[in-house]
């Protein structure tokens, strides 16, 4: 039998990945929402105790927010009130304090069904009065073909690689200027975290989009489904509402903004 002394150097020096013991965090979290779901689905499950106790009461609590204590009874189109208003305290929380609302919570099957329902609304006329949607490249590799089954076209503004992959000022002019003509802007997309570049804005950066946003009066669509996923030294997510809310009075009642969060691309998700 060989002993380990045997072994090559390198591969004694393996050593468990520390993604594993994320990886069974997450599988734990998936074991307890699917437990959470049988219990919706099948309540008779929730009178044993085979269930753990936070289980049963998660799943009671959202039967007792269920009409007639079913999931399988019709909702609100925005999606269960209970549901959207834990979002709307995780908002807050998130914001340090910035008021969330339920009523403005919508819930849907995931942030592209949502960002193409909100396109689709803003979508309109044809050439050069059809809606245009500011774009930055890169971008998401599903938005181009998103934008264009939603009939708006796509306005692709360059980021700034050598800035940490930033949103440039004179870019966003430059390239709504060249857009007028061929067709009429209406909105502007925005990733923040970026994807696929992974770059952050800061508080001053996020300022200044939502200063050109109103002073072009451009609808602020922000995809912020990788809030979660910020890495490296000093960097930390902010959010484009809580910006917005400790700005002057004249961009938080102009300014329409919405901005898109997701399980699946969240770090539970993932």
């Amino acid at each position: 039998m060989t002993s380990l002394q045997h072994v090559n150097p390198r591969v004694r020096g393996i050593r468990v990945s520390p993604h594993s013991r994320l990886q069974r965090l997450a599988e734990h979290i998936t074991q307890d929402i699917a437990l959470v779901l049988a219990g919706c689905l099948l309540p008779q499950l929730l009178k044993e105790n085979t269930f753990p106790l936070d289980v049963r009461l998660r799943a009671r609590r959202l039967l007792e927010a269920c009409n007639g204590r079913s999931v399988g009874s019709y909702t609100n189109s925005s999606g269960m009130l209970h549901v959207r208003q834990s979002i709307a305290e995780f908002i807050t929380r998130r914001d340090g304090g910035v008021p969330s609302y339920a009523k403005d919570i919508f819930i849907s099957t995931g942030s592209q069904r949502a960002l193409m329902v909100v396109v689709k609304l803003l979508a309109r006329g044809e050439e050069e009065t059809q809606t245009g949607v500011l774009t930055p490249m890169p971008c998401p590799h599903t938005l181009p073909a998103l934008l264009d089954e939603a009939g708006v076209t796509l306005v692709p503004h360059q980021l700034t690689e050598t800035r940490g992959w930033a949103v440039d000022l004179d870019e966003l002019h430059r390239a709504l200027k060249a857009a007028r003509g061929r067709c009429e802007p209406r909105a502007i997309y925005i990733s923040n975290p970026g994807n696929p570049t992974g770059h952050v804005q800061d508080w001053k950066s996020i300022e200044e989009v939502i200063q050109f946003a109103a002073a072009e009066r451009l609808v602020l669509l922000v995809d912020e489904v990788y809030q979660d996923s910020v890495y490296g030294h000093g960097r930390e997510f902010i959010s484009y509402k809580r910006v917005l809310f400790e700005m002057d009075k004249e961009y938080l009642e102009t300014v329409q903004l919405v901005s898109f969060h997701s399980l699946s691309s969240a770090h539970m998700g993932e």
